[in-house]
């Protein structure tokens, strides 16, 4: 028997949202999508707002894959590490390494 795979996005849109609404935006259907998510990505690019998504986002769901895209090394670093555990796939760091791996940069 073949199993079923389920997918299914969820768009918070924040950017005219303040950072102290945040929480408020995550309608309680979407806390029941990200509980049954094995992996989310998330796009904030603001530094507050990233980081109270996170949490929240690791407040209902410690076990899925969380993968970021991220320029700033220094929050970059804080999502690596825990609570949050997160994958950063873009950040200046992450970059430099590429370049230095393909000989760009010494």
């Amino acid at each position: 028997m073949e199993e079923e795979l389920r997918r299914r996005q969820i768009s918070f849109e924040t950017k005219e949202v303040p950072t102290s609404n945040i929480l408020q935006k995550i309608e309680s259907t979407d806390r029941i999508a990200i509980k049954e998510a094995d992996c989310v990505i998330n796009l904030e690019q603001n530094p507050k707002k990233a980081l109270i998504l996170t949490r929240a986002i690791r407040d209902v769901n410690q076990s899925c894959a969380l993968i970021f895209r991220f320029f700033l090394d220094s929050i970059a670093n804080i999502l690596e590490d825990a609570p949050f555990n997160a994958k950063v796939i873009s950040s200046s760091k992450n970059t430099l390494q590429i370049l230095r791996k393909k000989k760009i940069l010494p």
